[in-house]
């Protein structure tokens, strides 16, 4: 039987992924965020996560491409690295006015991406695959370089 790509779990969950990624990528886009950046907003607004490392760990990309990250929105004046009150080795992040409006003028669009995704599963689907995955997840692996 000849090796067939397309019944392959690893080629069928990233297809899925580039599906999903490649529709927030362009609704992200026409605001000027990434959707690493769009990450990052949400790790420090929605979660509180001001920490860089804790960021990253959170987010599962590796440290220096946080670090590039939240150099880039810094630039663009989408946050705030600031140094910790004890230790200048410590950062903390903080989002801008500006980092705020962009962050809440996505969540619509990334609800929207994600109800189109959800409504090609039943609930019970849903709860399945969410399932499967964290237990793929689960397994020790390596950050990502980006998402």
């Amino acid at each position: 039987m000849p090796y067939d790509l397309h019944q392959r779990l690893g080629y069928k969950l990233a297809l899925a992924a580039q599906v999903n990624n490649q529709t927030m990528i362009t609704l992200l886009a026409d605001i000027g965020l990434t959707r690493q950046s769009w990450c990052v907003l949400v790790a420090v607004e929605a979660q509180g996560i001001s920490q860089p490392s804790a960021i990253a760990d959170y987010v599962g990309i590796k440290r220096a491409a946080v670090s590039r990250s939240l150099k880039d929105m810094s630039l663009k004046g989408l946050l705030e690295r600031q140094h910790g009150q004890h230790s200048r080795q410590t950062i903390n992040v903080s989002l801008t006015p500006e980092g705020k409006r962009l962050l809440a003028l996505s969540m619509p669009m990334t609800e929207a991406s994600a109800a189109h995704l959800n409504q090609q599963l039943s609930g019970h689907e849903q709860t399945q695959l969410m399932r499967l995955l964290d237990k793929i997840l689960s397994a020790p692996h390596a950050p990502a370089a980006r998402i």
